[in-house]
């Protein structure tokens, strides 16, 4: 007889896996007789089937030649029931108990078996017990709950805490298993909801006479992200409560900041990892017993599970790394080492990179992040948040069309954002510094990072500075101008008189900024102060009139009118430019004060040349009798020239130096005469020449009555 066996192996630390062996019968009296069977094959060696479920299993016999044989084997089984279907060789299989159950199948001297893992299937029924119904406020009660499947299987359930409904005040612990603490007397009910089905319990609680003070709370274990509630109460012997107002207060000053009073109760945030003791004080009002009670709790970085990794609830930057520092433990808290584990971040299998990196994580991408890890008999979870780095730059970005471009008169809305290392992004306010006549950068409304900007005067490229994080940078935006909202007049000359300028006519937006020059043949210029000129496809006045006057200009569908003030000029501007007629005035005054004066000169010079020509009288005795002055007709000289009238402060032109000749008489006539000098001629060719008129009347007078003259009568006193 040959022997083949089968055996199942199951690894808790994977899936599942069976190892299959065969065991050969030979004289079998209780298999089909089939003498050409060799081999008998399943369609699957490994099954793990819930209970309340069947399993349909495929048998194939085949002879030595492979070659597949109609015959059904005989079927059996350890638990549960097997049932045939004859002539498909097949049997369906119903399980029974939760158990590794084997099943075979044999044909002539071939038996193969294959094991199934029956495990818990569905609910069908729900059984809850507790230790005990009748209890004091102080004792305890473990409850179980059991649930029943359609094969009349029970197991041990453990719902979450969601899951049951318990009086408020009370406390529920699951664990290993359900412990209910009750705090109230009287009736009171806990009911558990679970596959669908609903269980339901009453207990009958009393209590006795305080004798402590006590804090109640909800848990003394709790991650950083979570606050433990807590009341002082005074406990009775039965361990009844009866809340008391107390005073709350720390053994450390930082945890004091934690702690929030609300009489009775207090509420501690667990942000710090440790361990940190609360204490509460009363003093009974008719004994004046003085009572204390300390609640120490255990804060640590994440949820506890069976496994315990650090991280959890944090927040971190994609520059930081997380060390997960993953710790399997029993239910006692124990560490248990050399436990392979599965892990996965979001879903995606990550064992290997962990593993490598010795259990630190570390990302480049921001985001929410699961981290799980799995083993035999438990599992843990942290969810950790990574946030952007420390931002190496300053992006501005224009957030419709992504342009840093504007019209002048319009605004831009800019987004301000710091990049981290890996190029995550996220919202930043910085300091904006503008020149002026820039424009104006608010803050936007959409939120942090959001500016709107307005250009001021300045078109071009504009360079603007701003500063945040540490950074100083600068971004260039684009002004161009808007659309044209005015007309705008400048002049290429002085606004005098007689003047011919330039006009330059332009057309500019909201803002004045620069947008077009208007054609100069096809803009419309009136106005009553000159007259218009178009040459060269230019555009020029002439200004006839003066003072406070208006120009009217249209051009690209706009009429404008501006008002100018023409400076007056004298001689109505014929020679355009008030100093150029006083320059003018004054050359023409001194050529005629030139002329003048060369004309009284030279009448000057004939005069005294006549007196030259009278020829001397004989010497006569002077007579002893008084001598009477000839009264001369012409007045005496002055003996300088007479001052000239006052001349305008113009440019000096020199004057011509006319020389003046006097004609010395080589025989002079024995008379004693005065001669005159160029001062004194001068003089007296002024005077001649307002009195030229009578001197020569009296000069011709003179002559006719010429009688002899003593020699004191040719004086010229």
């Amino acid at each position: 007889m040959i022997l083949i066996s089968i055996v199942l192996i199951l690894n808790f630390e994977n899936e599942p896996y069976l190892e299959t062996k065969s065991t050969l019968y030979s004289g079998n009296s209780n298999c089909v007789d089939a003498p050409n069977v060799a081999t008998i094959e399943f369609q699957q060696s490994i099954v793990t089937l819930p209970s309340h479920e069947t399993y349909l299993i495929q048998a194939t016999l085949r002879d030595s030649g492979g070659s597949i044989i109609g015959i059904d084997p005989d079927w059996s089984t350890n638990f549960g029931s097997i049932t045939p279907i004859a002539g498909l060789q097949q049997a369906r299989f119903t399980p029974g108990e939760l158990e590794h159950t084997t099943i075979w199948a044999c044909a002539g001297n071939v038996n193969e078996s294959l094991t199934v893992n029956v495990i818990q299937g569905k609910v069908e029924n729900l059984m809850i017990t507790s230790s005990k119904e009748n209890l004091t406020a102080d004792e305890s009660a473990v409850i179980v709950l059991e649930g029943e499947d359609i094969r009349g299987n029970i197991f041990t359930l453990t719902p979450p805490k969601q899951n049951w409904t318990y009086p408020e005040d009370s406390l529920l612990s699951i664990s290993n298993e359900v412990i209910w603490n009750p705090k109230n007397t009287g009736w009171q009910n806990i009911s558990v909801q679970e596959s669908g089905f609903s269980a339901e319990l009453s207990f009958n609680v009393t209590h006795g006479n305080p004798i402590r003070l006590s804090i109640v709370g909800d848990n003394i274990l709790i991650t950083s992200d979570e606050s433990v509630e807590m009341q002082s109460v005074l406990v009775d012997a039965d361990g009844n409560y009866l809340p008391v107002i107390s005073n709350w207060s720390t053994y450390n000053v930082q945890a004091s900041e934690w702690l929030t009073e609300f009489g009775d109760t207090a509420k501690f945030d667990g942000w710090t990892a440790g361990s940190w003791k609360i204490l509460s004080e009363y003093i009974h009002p008719v004994s004046g017993q003085y009572f204390v009670a300390e609640y120490d709790i255990l804060v640590s970085v994440g949820e506890l599970n069976q496994i315990l990794l650090d991280g959890h609830g944090l927040t971190l930057t994609v520059d930081d790394i997380l060390d997960l520092n993953p710790r399997a433990i029993d239910s006692a808290g124990n560490l248990i080492s050399n436990v392979d584990m599965i892990w996965t971040i979001n879903g995606q299998i990550s064992t290997g990179t962990l593993e490598e990196s010795n259990y630190v994580f570390s990302t480049e991408s921001i985001g929410l992040y699961e981290i799980q890890v799995s083993t035999e008999g438990g599992s843990a979870s942290i969810t950790c948040d990574f946030i952007h780095g420390e931002a190496v730059r300053i992006v501005v970005t224009e957030t419709s069309t992504n342009q840093l471009t504007v019209k002048s008169g319009e605004t831009i809305e800019l987004l301000t954002e710091g990049e981290d290392q890996f190029g995550n992004r996220f919202a930043v306010n910085v300091n904006w510094s503008l020149t002026n006549g820039t424009g104006v950068m608010n803050p936007s409304s959409t939120g942090i990072g959001y500016y709107e900007f307005k250009p001021g005067d300045a078109s071009g490229f504009v360079i603007m500075d701003f500063s945040t994080l540490g950074m100083s940078e600068q971004i260039v935006i684009d002004v161009q101008p808007g659309e044209i909202t005015k007309l705008r007049i400048d002049y290429d000359g002085e606004l005098k008189q007689g003047n011919t300028v330039r006009l330059l006519i332009s057309a500019v937006d909201d803002s004045g900024n620069f947008v077009s020059y208007c054609n100069a043949n096809s803009a419309i210029v009136t106005s009553e102060v000159g007259k218009v000129i178009r040459e060269n496809s230019q555009l020029y006045m002439k200004f006839e009139g003066s003072g406070s006057n208006t120009i009217e200009v249209g051009c690209y569908g706009f009429k404008e009118t501006f008002y100018l003030q023409v400076e007056e000029t004298i001689l109505w501007g014929i020679f355009e430019d008030t100093q150029k007629v006083i320059i003018y005035t004054s050359l023409i005054l001194m050529i005629i004060i030139t002329v003048l004066l060369v004309l009284m000169i030279t009448r000057s010079k004939e005069e005294y040349e006549e007196y030259d020509d009278v020829q001397p009288l004989p010497l006569v005795p002077i007579s002893p009798q008084p001598i009477v002055p000839i009264q001369h007709a012409m007045p005496p000289l002055p003996a300088l020239p007479l001052p000239l009238p006052p001349v305008p402060q113009t440019p000096t032109i020199p004057v011509p130096q006319i020389p003046v000749q006097i004609q010395q008489n080589n025989n002079p006539p024995q008379l004693q005469t005065q001669v005159e000098t160029s001062e004194q001629k001068l003089g007296n060719a002024m005077n001649l020449l307002t009195n030229k008129k009578s001197i020569s009347e009296e000069v011709k007078t003179n002559k006719a009555k010429f009688e002899p003259l003593s020699d004191d009568d040719l004086s010229w006193d």
